[in-house]
């Protein structure tokens, strides 16, 4: 059903074997899901276009610390703003 022979899929699910985008793509168009459905299993994604819908994102950096302390000074000189 997912289109691969059972010796690959073993590696696959075994983590011995890497699965590209287009082998993801064919498994979810032969099970009839989408791609986000599969990273996303056993729920299913929602899209929703609700203001009051907060979503976050959560960034990291490994930067020297002389670029570091240039980069917090402009993010704690932005927030500053925005709470006056």
């Amino acid at each position: 059903l997912i289109g691969f022979t059972e010796p690959k899929w073993n590696k696959i699910s075994n983590g011995r074997q890497a699965l590209d985008i287009y082998e993801l793509s064919k498994i979810a168009e032969n099970l009839q899901m989408r791609e986000i459905d599969i990273y996303t299993y056993p729920k299913r994604f929602q899209e929703t276009d609700k203001p009051d819908c907060e979503i976050k994102t959560h960034i990291t950096f490994e930067l020297d610390e002389s670029l570091k302390n240039k980069v917090l000074a402009l993010v704690l000189d932005q927030n500053e703003r925005m709470k006056g």
